[in-house]
């Protein structure tokens, strides 16, 4: 069944998270990559230029230790101004010959500032150029200058103001050359570990966002692909959803299926679980084999499929995977058929969006099983009686965790009047309907996974309030309907023993009921068996409106049913009808013969209470004790009868 509050939800759910997908998707990871790079790799061509300028002020610190150590110690003001004489310049090519022989310098050179004369060259630069403008410029503001020597490119010439009288002008700039060699492998060797820190760094960067991505691939199909048949889920399909039906038109619609497994129980129940999956996986790949590229498989949950499909006949397409799933399925080594009914809505001529679309679809798809055709395609006309159907379920599933459910009481009175047992009955208090009875919305949900939670709340709240009761002074009997699917259930035995634990509720005064319009339905042979398993746990079972179909005598030749009930239609003519009361008195006889206890129900009157006493009847039950009252109001109104027992105006003599 799908539910529309649940699909909005999926909606809005997948509304919700498109931002975050965007951020993890591959798209935006490279970006942030991309940025992260950018970043280090500006990062690292400012370290470059860092160490290259270090590399630099060392060698113009070199280049002031030749200024220390050779020229100041051998030239002053007059050898600027005049000539340097023949010894100083031996010393001064002695030293220059000396640190050129170590690596430390390539050339050394003294110009005038005086008159631009060059004071002392070594003697492989005498006829290099003169010091640039900048380099003039600088000396004379007192700077020390570097720039690559234009006549020789393996050297730097690094410029520095030679003041040698110290009145605080330069009178001198010295021009070191300083051999490139050892500034490019300072360069070098500190970018190659600069470099190579970057490059490990920017993989690592990367390798960590491929491990995101494929991780984030990964949960990314999780979220949008069922794990036990590899098909998409329902996210996946409002993903592919929103873009398809959008470029849906009436010459190329987009087609819905529902698809619906019938038989599956039967598997499940007869082969197991396991057998149940597996059965599963085989129509998933039945799917995926009939599925083309414009195709997409979904399954819903259970066993319940879809199909969205565009550019191809919708129609038969459904009809092929129809006879595709009617087709023997290899399961556990056994040979099983099942059937499948299959509803189709079409965009955009019923609807544009999903919502609408998978409604209308669940209504051609339960149009398919009520009538055995296996394929339809939604009929408008159709919408309106199953439109209560379809909303139903995710309504009740809501009202379950909202508190909109609750339990009235009726009680079962015996000839005397004393209250031997209560019914519970299952109220829905709907925000806009009112207060709906079970037969309005229980039927709805009887074939549906959620018959299980709401049989299992009701068994634990009536248990509760029979506890209650029980530790105040009021031990009855607690009667709780079950459906049949409900009463066969293997595990219905486990589940009792552990609500009893939990409630403090003795399961030998629990009574199950169970309509006897049920027991015709297949599987009903299952019901001794599971009424015998019962009886282990002292567990009582009573079969409802009896007379309404003759299923009621096979249960009783078949089972140790331990009560039943008169139909209403019955008690209610015993006073007009005598045809009537000789039913109820065969019925009541036959019980007796049977070793079981007859109540009758729908009694609304003192009249017809002393005609089913005077007809041997065990126990009645209606609104001439007591209508369906809330667990909290019902033993006032019983405390008001007049012992239990119908008000002096509403007797009539027995005798």
């Amino acid at each position: 069944m799908v539910g529309g509050g649940s699909i909005r939800r999926g909606v809005e759910s997948s509304r919700g998270a498109g931002v975050a997908r965007f951020l993890a998707s591959w798209r935006a990871l490279a970006v942030v990559a991309v940025i992260i790079s950018a970043l280090a790799l500006a990062g690292v061509r400012v370290m470059h230029q860092q160490i290259a300028q270090r590399a630099l002020e060392s060698a113009t610190v070199s280049a002031r230790t030749v200024q220390v150590l050779v020229v100041a110690r051998e030239l002053t003001i007059q050898d600027i101004l005049l000539l340097v004489d023949r010894d100083k310049r031996a010393a001064m090519d002695a030293d220059v010959t000396l640190l050129r022989g170590e690596g430390a310098i390539l050339g050394l050179r003294v110009w005038s500032m005086v008159d631009g004369r060059l004071v002392y060259s070594d003697a492989a630069h005498r006829a290099s150029p003169e010091p640039g403008a900048a380099a003039v410029a600088a000396v004379l503001a007192g700077r020390t200058y570097a720039e690559d020597e234009p006549a020789n490119p393996t050297a730097v010439g690094v410029y520095l103001p030679y003041d040698a009288n110290a009145d605080g002008k330069p009178d001198a700039a010295i021009e070191v050359l300083i051999p490139r060699t050892r500034i490019d492998v300072t360069v070098t060797r500190a970018s190659r570990w600069l470099y190579g820190m970057a490059g490990f760094g920017l993989f690592a960067l990367f390798l960590i966002l491929f491990m995101i991505r494929r991780n984030q691939n990964r949960q990314d199909f999780a979220a949008t692909h069922d794990n036990l048949t590899g098909l998409g889920n329902r996210v996946l399909l409002h993903r592919r959803a929103r873009g398809l039906l959008g470029r849906a038109t009436p010459e190329s619609p987009a087609a819905l299926m529902l698809i619906d497994l019938d038989g599956f129980k039967g598997v499940n129940d007869t082969l197991g679980h396991h057998a149940g999956d597996e059965l599963l996986i085989v129509v998933a790949e039945r799917l995926t084999a009939v599925a083309g590229a414009q195709v997409l498989p979904i399954r819903l949950g259970g066993d319940e499929f879809a199909v969205l499909a565009h550019g191809v006949d919708g129609l038969a397409l459904a009809r092929e995977i129809h006879a595709a799933l009617r087709e023997t399925m290899p399961v556990t080594g056994v040979p099983v058929e099942i059937d499948a009914s299959i509803g189709v809505a079409f965009a955009p001529e019923h609807a544009t969006d999903l919502v609408a679309l998978l409604r209308h679809a669940d209504l051609a798809m339960y149009e398919a099983k009520r009538s055995g055709a296996g394929v339809i395609a939604f009929r408008a006309g159709a919408q309106h009686a199953d439109e209560q159907h379809v909303t139903l379920v995710p309504e009740l599933r809501r009202a379950l965790g909202d508190d909109e459910l609750e339990l009235f009481y009726q009680p079962v009175c015996a000839p005397d009047g004393e209250v031997t047992a209560v019914e519970a009955l299952l109220r829905w208090r709907h925000p806009s309907r009112g207060l709906l009875t079970a037969d309005e919305f229980v039927p709805q949900v009887a074939k549906t996974s959620l018959i299980k939670e709401l049989s299992a709340w009701v068994i634990r709240t009536a248990l509760t309030d029979g506890a209650a009761w029980r530790a105040r002074g009021r031990g009855v009997r607690l009667a709780v309907n079950v459906s049949l699917r409900e009463l066969t259930d293997p595990g219905l035995p486990q589940r009792l023993r552990s609500t009893a634990a939990a409630t403090g509720f003795p399961l030998t005064e629990l009574q199950l009921e169970v309509a006897e319009s049920a027991l015709g339905a297949p599987g009903a042979e299952a019901v001794a068996d599971a009424i015998d398993e019962l009886h282990t746990l002292g567990v009582q079972v009573t079969i409802d409106d009896v007379g309404g179909a003759y299923h009621a005598l096979f249960a009783l030749e078949r089972s140790s049913v331990d009560a039943l009930k008169i139909h209403p239609r019955f008690t209610r003519s015993m006073a007009a009808s005598p045809h009537a009361a000789s039913v109820v008195r065969h019925l009541v006889q036959l019980t007796h013969d049977s070793d079981a206890r007859c109540v009758a129900e729908g009694v609304e009157g003192a009249a017809d209470w002393a005609l089913l006493t005077l007809a041997g009847c065990d126990g009645v039950q209606g609104y001439v004790a007591s209508e369906p009252l809330p667990a909290d109001q019902l033993w006032a109104t019983v405390d008001e009868w007049n012992g239990g027992r119908p008000r002096e105006a509403e007797r009539v003599d027995m005798n």
